[in-house]
């Protein structure tokens, strides 16, 4: 049986700004009492990363990878809008992970951040 695809979305229109397949995610509530956000590495991105990775790769992985999922893409997702797939972030969560394993001594929650500033990303 195929795996079915989820589509995250967000936008500034509309009922729900945060969807799953169209409906709304469920917000898990860390940092941001106050909800998700987006375009930049605060506590409400914090929170929309740790909620798309919990609903897409449980709750273990989501938990050690959030903060650099934030880093990675939710900091620079698009003030008025964006899109990413369960495929994309599962490929993402592997590589990283592959990444981490390959390079004794790195932890996750601010990997993401620190190749970004070392320009180790290929990213601008």
């Amino acid at each position: 049986m195929a795996k079915t695809i989820k589509v995250y979305e967000g936008n500034r229109a509309g009922r729900y700004r945060v969807t799953v397949n169209g409906a709304p995610l469920r917000h898990v509530c860390r940092h941001s009492p106050d909800g998700f956000e987006w375009g930049y590495g605060g506590s409400g991105p914090a929170d929309l990363a740790r909620s798309i990775l919990i609903d897409c790769l449980g709750q273990d992985r989501a938990d050690r990878l959030y903060q650099d999922f934030k880093w990675s893409f939710v900091s620079r997702f698009q003030f008025k809008g964006w899109k990413i797939t369960s495929e994309q972030i599962e490929s993402w969560a592997d590589k990283f992970e592959a990444d981490l394993a390959a390079e004794p001594g790195l932890e996750p929650d601010g990997f993401a951040l620190v190749a970004h500033i070392e320009g180790k990303d290929g990213l601008e």
